[in-house]
């Protein structure tokens, strides 16, 4: 669980279901990272929640220096930072899913989970900065994405967690808080709890 909740974690997944990232508690090394992206990168500390202390900055940005420091300026806060390439997708915010035991949680036309659309003006999506959320449906590449994530975590003992995606892409794993099963539960007018507790008294293999 410890290893899980630092973002850092994302470097155990395969690089193609993850984006190009870096992880450093040098600024001149994020800064660099920057500059050498495509265009923009998303960075955020390495422990955290909610949204909280998130930007998004661009190679372009002029002011990057002063832009970046803000991360490390924040009491609490971890002294190395996690920076991600932006990814873009043909839907708004991201998709929390849910897996469980090495797959997704889901029963015939139900994911457990929800899509999260920002507020105007920002690009986290996270409810808690004001997102919204909706029902959740994947292609075949954001499945495998979601199963190859679930696999990894139950490899080290992670049963239940919150898999954040762009696209096919993970952006981010949530072990101790999930997240979306209200939402989820609601739009697929069943109770997803129900099949967690019941797989949660099953042996785990």
């Amino acid at each position: 669980l410890t290893f899980f909740a630092n973002k850092a974690s994302l470097a155990l997944l395969d690089p193609q279901f993850r984006p190009t990232m870096l992880v450093s508690h040098r600024l001149a090394s994020i800064v660099e990272f920057v500059r050498q992206a495509p265009s923009e990168c998303v960075v955020k500390p390495l422990f955290g929640s909610r949204g909280k202390n998130v930007i998004r900055v661009s190679h372009a940005d002029k002011n990057l220096s002063f832009q970046l420091s803000s991360i490390w300026d924040v009491p609490g806060s971890s002294t190395a930072v996690i920076a991600q390439h932006f990814v873009a997708a043909d839907h708004p915010g991201d998709r929390r899913v849910l897996v469980l035991d090495g797959k997704i949680l889901e029963v015939p036309g139900h994911i457990a989970g929800i899509e999260r659309h920002p507020v105007e003006g920002d690009f986290r999506a996270n409810l808690h900065a004001g997102g919204s959320a909706h029902p959740v449906q994947l292609n075949a590449a954001e499945r495998a994405a979601a199963n190859h994530a679930a696999e990894r975590l139950s490899e080290h003992g992670i049963r239940l967690a919150g898999v954040d995606l762009i696209g096919d892409q993970i952006i981010e794993l949530n072990v101790f808080s999930t997240g979306g099963l209200f939402d989820a539960n609601r739009f697929a007018k069943i109770d997803f709890t129900e099949i967690i507790v019941d797989q949660f008294t099953q042996p785990f293999r």
